[in-house]
């Protein structure tokens, strides 16, 4: 599928030297945006936090690291 999306000089110069990676870079993107939306837990202190509640093993099967950490455990991992 082909998308077309008008953006600003200043963000159009940035992609430029990526243009071999726009798609990942939209995944990423989309990836944190939903992510946020989720309820997911972002850091490991709100983390802790859940765990010291005592939670319910959905809440603890709920937990996902945050989409800063996913790309980072992602790139490290290639």
């Amino acid at each position: 599928m082909q998308i077309t999306v008008e953006v600003s000089e200043e963000l159009g110069q940035k992609l430029q030297q990526f243009q071999d990676r726009l798609q990942e870079i939209v995944e990423c993107g989309l990836q944190e945006l939903l992510s946020e939306n989720s309820g997911n837990f972002l850091d490991e202190k709100q983390i802790i936090a859940l765990l010291a509640s005592q939670p319910t093993p959905e809440q603890i099967l709920g937990i996902r690291p945050s989409p800063e950490f996913q790309t980072g455990a992602s790139h490290f991992l290639k």
